[in-house]
């Protein structure tokens, strides 16, 4: 399969991105995470549904809404068939974009994403896009995105239904981890536990935030920058997404990429800058 010519920095993958309609898709979410650097916008990808035996998967990337004529866009890979994140440098600020996932099958056959549309950062903004961060008595959007000011970090907003919320919450408390999004606290592993997880694409903590906390309180639980230790040693890894789920807030971080090694099984730990801090430990 003729590829474009690769024309921006590789590296490796999380932001939420509008979806738009097409023919069968192989992943079935895109999240986004957007850094500027050098007048360039970094964009963390990071996906879900892709079939994990894939021989090689590849990330296309438009400016143009032509039904990917050829041409008219370039790509990144081959990619693992497992991988579920990617990093892409350069791009142009202000910008809109479509990016689709094609994996090529066990079979041989290509099965392409839809496309999924995102519009880069300002980077000489001193907002980012997305609605304005909400007052104590206003409530936040499902669906959008928030910035935070000063560092860039962005938070996606999902409705509460897709977490059950935890009762009678008094104080931030980490909830547990899970190697996949999970719905209900029953799906996670308490901190201090075992994660039974061979080898995990990413790590999730929840953590939750006091019962009835108000819009504005979430977002400030959910710009707290998470640092990721394994088997004691920093990990340094792209920015992962972080989603509101109605008073839950999702923390995510890759076990590979960044500029330390990739992390297996062993013990991880995070740490919140507002305090918060869990553990656990991961094993087949």
């Amino acid at each position: 399969m003729m590829r474009a010519p690769l024309l921006v920095l590789l590296s490796f993958l999380i932001l939420h991105l509008r979806f738009l309609p097409s023919a069968e898709a192989a992943t079935s979410q895109v999240f986004m995470n957007q850094v500027c650097g050098a007048g360039k916008v970094n964009v963390t990808l990071t996906w879900q549904g892709n079939d994990t035996s894939a021989q090689q998967q590849w990330i296309d990337l438009s400016t143009s809404d032509n039904g990917w004529a050829a041409g008219s866009f370039i790509s990144a890979g081959p990619l693992a068939g497992p991988a579920t994140q990617y990093v892409w440098n350069g791009l142009t600020p202000s910008t809109l974009h479509y990016v689709r996932v094609n994996q090529q099958l066990a079979d041989g056959s290509w099965d392409a994403s839809s496309a999924f549309s995102f519009t880069t950062i300002d980077c000489g903004a001193a907002v980012s896009s997305g609605p304005p961060a909400p007052n104590s008595a206003q409530a936040l959007i499902t669906g959008s995105v928030y910035t935070d000011q000063k560092t860039g970090q962005q938070v996606a907003v999902s409705g509460s239904s897709a977490f059950a919320q935890p009762p009678n919450i008094t104080t931030a408390t980490v909830l547990g981890f899970s190697a996949n999004p999970a719905s209900t606290v029953a799906d996670l592993t308490l901190p201090g536990g075992t994660l039974h997880a061979c080898t995990p694409a990413a790590l999730y903590v929840y953590v939750a935030a006091p019962s009835g906390s108000s819009a504005s309180a979430l977002l400030e639980l959910a710009f707290q920058k998470g640092s990721w230790t394994y088997n004691g040693t920093a990990l340094d890894r792209p920015p992962s997404p972080i989603v509101i789920i109605g008073t839950v807030v999702r923390f995510a971080m890759a076990t590979a990429g960044g500029n330390s090694a990739a992390a297996g099984t062993g013990d991880y730990a995070v740490s919140l800058s507002g305090g918060l801090q869990g553990s656990v430990k991961v094993g087949c």
